[in-house]
C-alpha cells in the first residue's frame, strides 16, 4: 500500500479515573501523532455470560465496550468453546473500556 500509515493500536487494560488525562488508543509508528479520546466516566454492570457460547459472550460484552482477553481452560464441566467464568465477576459495577477477562473451554484434558 502506497502512502499509507501504519498505526499501532494498544488496548487500554483499564479505564483512567474520571478527571483523569485521557487515555491513548492509537499512535502513529513513527511516533509523530498521538491520538486519544477522553475517558469515560460511565459505568455498567456486567452481564452473565457464564456458560455463554465464546463468540456469544464476547460479542455481548464487546457491544457494551468492553475489551475481552480469552484464556482457554481445560473443563469437565463446561462445554468446550463456552465460558467457564469471567473476571470482574457477572453482576460487577465496570467503568467504560475496563477489560474483562472471560475463561473458555477447551477440549481435551
Amino acid at each position: 500500500m502506497t502512502g499509507a500509515t501504519k498505526v499501532q493500536r494498544s488496548t487500554v487494560a483499564a479505564c483512567c479515573a474520571p478527571g483523569e488525562a485521557p487515555a491513548v488508543l492509537a499512535s502513529v509508528a513513527d511516533g509523530a501523532t498521538t491520538s486519544s479520546v477522553p475517558c469515560s466516566s460511565s459505568s455498567t454492570v456486567l452481564p452473565d455470560v457464564v456458560g455463554v457460547f465464546t463468540p456469544t459472550g464476547v460479542a455481548r460484552l464487546s457491544a457494551l465496550g468492553f475489551p475481552v482477553y480469552t484464556v482457554p481452560v481445560h473443563s469437565d464441566t463446561v462445554a468446550p468453546g463456552h465460558i467457564v467464568s469471567m473476571t470482574p465477576e457477572a453482576g460487577s459495577v465496570a467503568y467504560a473500556r475496563e477489560t474483562v477477562t472471560v475463561d473458555i473451554s477447551v477440549s481435551g484434558g
